[in-house]
């Protein structure tokens, strides 16, 4: 009878795991909708919720708990000995990019709006030591530039000030 009553509560005891691994909501109203870089999902009725994050973790309230995936992502890039330069920075019409470390290898810098946009981007070559870039034609803003390797990794960024 032992064996009979144990097998039963393991049966038990793995059907309420799984039940417990599924996402489900009973609210008024909710939805859905995901894309191939996005995915948005709401429910109607919850009124106030609240996230704290701390060196742990993140804990939430409501409904809809986030699926938290950390993927940690070595990048080759240039050695951290590496100084690039940006100036005048704020800048009104000529920007200087001085690289004061020899570089081997192309690298790309690109200049985009807060919005991601690229408004221009330049290809230096190996041994460059400085590029200037023309900003009179661009409105006064906050721009930011980014410098990449020829593998696309991330070298450095900078934001750069469009004054009048």
């Amino acid at each position: 009878m032992r064996k009979y009553y144990f097998l039963f509560s393991l049966i038990i005891l793995s059907i309420a795991v799984k039940a417990q691994t599924t996402t489900s909501v009973l609210s008024v109203a909710g939805g859905s909708d995901k894309n191939e870089s996005l995915s948005l999902d709401w429910v109607l009725g919850e009124t106030f919720i609240e996230t704290i994050a701390t060196g742990d973790g993140m804990y939430t309230q409501g409904f809809l708990q986030p699926i938290l995936v950390v993927e940690k992502r070595v990048q080759n890039v240039l050695p951290h000995y590496l100084k690039i330069v940006i100036a005048p920075n704020p800048v009104q019409s000529l920007l200087n990019v001085k690289i004061l470390t020899p570089v081997n290898e192309r690298l790309l810098l690109t200049l985009t709006d807060i919005n991601g946009r690229i408004l221009l981007s330049r290809s230096l070559s190996p041994k460059q030591t400085i590029e200037t870039l023309n900003l009179s034609n661009i409105a006064h803003a906050t721009y930011i530039m980014h410098i990449r390797n020829v593998n696309g990794s991330l070298v450095k960024s900078f934001l750069v000030n469009k004054i009048k």
